[in-house]
């Protein structure tokens, strides 16, 4: 990837020059390659209306005022950057901008850097990317934005203004873990109706030809959710359905087999 494979050069932005954000020249968008990851969206849910770059792409750098940014819990407001680093890491205590070890998280602290995951990637905190505050974030500002859950801009209910990453990261967790002990429950039904084929040879080719399409149809929503990657975030309620559909592919496979 390079710059240009997204951002038109020619056109730098295309908003209003009066509007308080900015509106980037891009020739592609994220679901322009991310496919798998729009068609989860498509489905609706609580974030079905937002841009891939809510959430990824936050307002964060300002080499101006670095002060501002380094505690996004307490809704720094001088985010004016869009983050390039995409990944976010689901992790309660975390954080994307860190001073030196053992030193204090304080503006006066010199050495701050940006972290990296046990892969040696970049990574967005949760706060970051659900609990920010930013007046120059279209994804905040925008025509029909809600603010996201920043507890200084958000217009949702007050549950959902976030002022610590714990409850984030919580919520989150409760929506992937679903997800995640159903992929394992469907990976092993997958194994073992794969044993009980091997081990019954004189099962009746209708009754094969129906076992290896109810699994395949399960194996294959195993791969849509991996190759999604969120374990539910990008639809809570949508990926947990395609879990238990899976889950009644295996049992009735099962059935067949029995």
């Amino acid at each position: 990837m390079r710059c240009s494979t997204c951002h038109d050069p020619h056109e730098v932005t295309f908003n209003d020059w009066k509007d308080g954000y900015t509106k980037v020249g891009l020739k592609k968008t994220c679901t322009d390659c991310h496919d798998t990851q729009a068609s989860f969206f498509k489905q609706g849910g609580i974030h079905s209306k937002d841009n891939c770059t809510a959430c990824h792409m936050p307002n964060m750098m300002s080499c101006e005022n670095f002060g501002a940014v380094q505690n996004p819990d307490k809704g720094g407001f001088d985010n004016v950057r869009a983050s390039h680093i995409w990944k976010i890491k689901v992790d309660k205590t975390a954080k994307t901008l860190n001073p030196p070890e053992g030193k204090e998280r304080s503006p006066k602290t010199p050495g701050w850097t940006i972290a990296r995951d046990d892969d040696g990637r970049f990574f967005l905190d949760l706060m970051w990317a659900c609990g920010r505050t930013s007046f120059s974030d279209p994804n905040l500002m925008g025509s029909g934005a809600s603010g996201c859950h920043s507890a200084v801009q958000s217009n949702l209910p007050k549950k959902l203004h976030f002022t610590d990453q714990e409850t984030i990261y919580d919520i989150v967790v409760g929506w992937q873990k679903p997800v995640k002990d159903g992929y394992e429950n469907i990976l092993k039904g997958v194994k073992e109706i794969d044993k009980a084929m091997a081990e019954n040879p004189k099962l009746s080719v209708e009754k094969k030809s129906r076992v290896i399409t109810l699994a395949n149809q399960a194996r294959a929503i195993t791969e849509k959710l991996q190759k999604d990657g969120s374990w539910g975030v990008h639809g809570p309620v949508y990926s947990k359905k395609i879990v238990d559909e899976a889950l009644v592919y295996i049992q009735e496979a099962k059935n067949i087999l029995k």
